[in-house]
Order: C-alpha cells, then sequence, then structure tokens
C-alpha cells in the first residue's frame, strides 16, 4: 500500500512539474489555476510630434511678360518716278512733190507709174461705160474715169484736156486717178489706123502700148461680160465695157471681127483686152462653082 502511495505521488509530482514547464514555454497561455505576476505594460512611446509641415514654397513670381517689340515703322514709299516725258513725235518728212508732167499723150507713156500728168489737147477717139481713149494723132491711151464725176462727161470726137496719174494694167499704160477733165470742143473727126489684125497671133500677141487691132471670134456674154472664142486658141477676147450704142447684144452668139485698142493681157495670159470702137458680123460668104 505504501509502495502504491509513493507511485502516485510521484506521478502527481511528475505531472505538476511538467505541467509548471509547459506553462512557461507558452506565455500566451498561461495557466489560468498559476497566479502570475502581471507584467507591466510597456509605457507607450510618445507620439512623434509631427514634422511641421513644410512652408509652401512660394509661387514663383510670374514672369513679366516681355514688352511687345514696337513694330518697325513702316518704310517710306518711294516716291514714284516721274514718267519720263514722252519723246517728241518726229515731224513727219514732207511728202515729195508730185513729180508733174504736161503735153500730149505720147509723152506720158514713158513716164514712172504715179507721176502725176497734164495732157495738152487730145481727141476722144473710143468711149466705154468707165472711160475713154485719148489720142494726140500718133499714140492713144486709156483713160480710167470710173468712180469720179467725170465718168461719162467726155463723148467720141470731143477735143479735152484732162489730168491725172500714170499706171499700168496689163502691161499697157493707162492713166487713172482724174482730178480733172475739160471738153475743149465737140463733133471733131475722128480716124482711126489701120488695125492690126492679131487673130493668127492671139495665141502669143502681147504689146507694150494701146495698139488698134481686129480680132475675130464666136462672140458670147457670159455673167454680164464680152467674150470671144478665138478658132484654135487657149485664149479669148475680153470687150471691156463697151458704150452701149455700139449694141453688142445683137452680135450674141454670132462670128465678129471686133476693132479697137489693145488694152493688155490678164488673167494669168488668158485674157486679150480690147477697148471696142467698131465690131461687125462676119458672114460665110458661098461662092458658087
Amino acid at each position: 500500500m505504501k509502495r502504491l502511495l509513493f507511485i502516485i505521488t510521484v506521478v502527481a509530482l511528475v505531472f505538476t512539474t511538467v505541467a509548471t514547464v509547459a506553462c512557461q514555454k507558452d506565455p500566451d497561455n498561461p495557466d489560468p489555476k498559476e497566479k502570475v505576476d502581471p507584467v507591466p505594460a510597456p509605457e507607450p512611446e510618445p507620439e512623434p510630434e509631427p514634422e511641421p509641415e513644410p512652408e509652401p514654397e512660394p509661387e514663383p513670381e510670374p514672369e513679366p511678360e516681355p514688352e511687345p517689340e514696337p513694330e518697325p515703322e513702316p518704310e517710306p514709299e518711294p516716291e514714284p518716278e516721274p514718267e519720263p516725258e514722252p519723246e517728241p513725235e518726229p515731224e513727219p518728212e514732207p511728202e515729195p512733190e508730185p513729180v508733174i508732167v504736161e503735153g500730149p499723150v505720147s509723152g506720158m507713156l514713158a513716164l514712172d507709174d504715179g507721176t502725176f500728168v497734164v495732157s495738152s489737147e487730145s481727141l476722144v477717139t473710143v468711149i466705154t461705160e468707165r472711160g475713154f481713149v485719148a489720142s494726140d494723132g500718133t499714140k492713144a491711151v486709156y483713160v480710167d474715169t470710173f468712180g469720179t464725176d467725170f465718168n461719162g462727161v467726155a463723148k467720141i470726137g470731143d477735143n479735152v484736156l484732162f489730168s491725172g496719174c500714170k499706171a499700168t494694167s496689163g502691161g499697157v499704160p493707162e492713166i487713172g486717178q482724174v482730178t480733172a477733165l475739160t471738153v475743149v470742143s465737140h463733133n471733131n473727126r475722128v480716124r482711126y489706123p489701120s488695125a492690126k489684125d492679131i487673130t493668127p497671133e492671139a495665141g502669143t500677141y502681147s504689146a507694150s502700148e494701146a495698139e488698134y487691132i481686129s480680132l475675130k471670134g464666136n462672140l458670147a456674154l457670159v455673167d454680164g461680160c464680152y467674150k470671144m472664142t478665138i478658132e484654135n486658141c487657149s485664149r479669148e477676147g475680153i470687150l471691156v465695157f463697151p458704150d452701149p450704142e455700139l449694141y453688142m447684144e445683137e452680135l450674141v452668139d454670132k462670128k465678129v471681127m471686133v476693132f479697137g485698142y489693145f488694152n493688155g493681157i490678164t488673167g494669168d495670159g488668158k485674157y486679150i483686152n480690147i477697148i471696142t470702137a467698131e465690131a461687125e458680123e462676119l458672114f460665110l460668104v458661098v461662092v458658087d462653082e
């Protein structure tokens, strides 16, 4: 019995020792039965004084706006250069005085074109609807009065004085730009020189003055113009505005012989121009054997 009590006592002592050790090892779980001196609570650390807030940095003073640069004064506009005075127009050269030649028709033919002529008394031998032929008895020239106040004034047989400019038409001299025409007398006798028949040589004929010629051919009226077809010839005869009193219309479509003054070659050599003095129909003569 004593031995049993001893064993119990030893076991209790061991248990107590173990429990004590356990309590010491786990301070977070003290034995509620064990009285433990309270551990003095640590004094709270004094709260650190708050760091003083840093004084706000003073806002930088705004940089003063730079004063605007003064606008440059506008450069003064340059004074306009004075316009140069226009050069004085040169005085026109005086027109040369016209060359004036007075004399008979025969003295006019060789003059330069543009020479102003004043005729001596001349005979009107042929008239047209636009002028007349003046003769001094040896030479003749056509005087063109178309478009002037003198057109139609001169008549066949008149002796006249005229003035105008010498010109050339179709290779033949004539007088144009008539400035004066005076009829001295009327009804003077007109004699024509012997006519040169150019029919055989019509294809090549030419002359440098108003020769008195004759030409055979068939007469036609084409667009108001009297034309002559010449047998075996590429050229044609042209009657230059014939005098209405010749009644050329009665000879249309007939074979005729025309007498008059040669008035040049025109139409690139195709036309022989004639100032008609006379015209007659040619009849076929049948000779009985």
